[in-house]
């Protein structure tokens, strides 16, 4: 994405939106829904509104823009569960922790408020690379 033309952006710095995107009248900034969320990662986006014609706007404004394919209403978005009523919306990350179990042969272990007896003792610089090192890093990123 780049910044409006005649505007320039230091290297490593972001636009910060002041507007809103949404052209409705009470959705002004800010809207009387509150605010439009984009949440962005690569090539995906994940689009929070109360209401559901700023949400088709927003959408009409980035197609005619970029072409877009919609999913319709989001039901996992990067690992999170995300399960909605008429009152709230509750997001989980479920599925992605028992594919982790799963993955490493860990679905019969049972819960525990720590992790390791206590006691242990950890040794660090042995110089021993870990056999499975990948399950450890993904771990990192819960």
């Amino acid at each position: 994405m780049q910044p409006p033309e005649g505007y320039h952006v230091l290297k490593g710095h972001v636009c910060k939106l002041k507007t809103s995107l949404c052209s409705l009248k009470q959705a002004s900034s800010p809207s009387a829904s509150g605010s439009t969320i984009l949440y962005v990662y690569v090539d995906d986006i994940l689009i929070a509104e109360k209401l559901e014609t700023c949400i088709q706007e927003v959408k009409t404004y980035l197609n005619n823009i970029f072409t877009i394919k919609d999913l319709g209403v989001a039901k996992d978005y990067l690992g999170l569960e995300i399960a909605r009523s008429a009152q709230r919306i509750a997001v989980s990350q479920t599925k992605c922790i028992r594919d982790l179990l799963t993955d490493d042969g860990m679905t019969q272990a049972k819960p525990a408020t720590t992790p390791l007896p206590s006691g242990i003792k950890f040794f660090v610089g042995t110089g021993q690379m870990l056999s499975n090192h990948e399950s450890y890093r993904r771990l990192e990123h819960l």
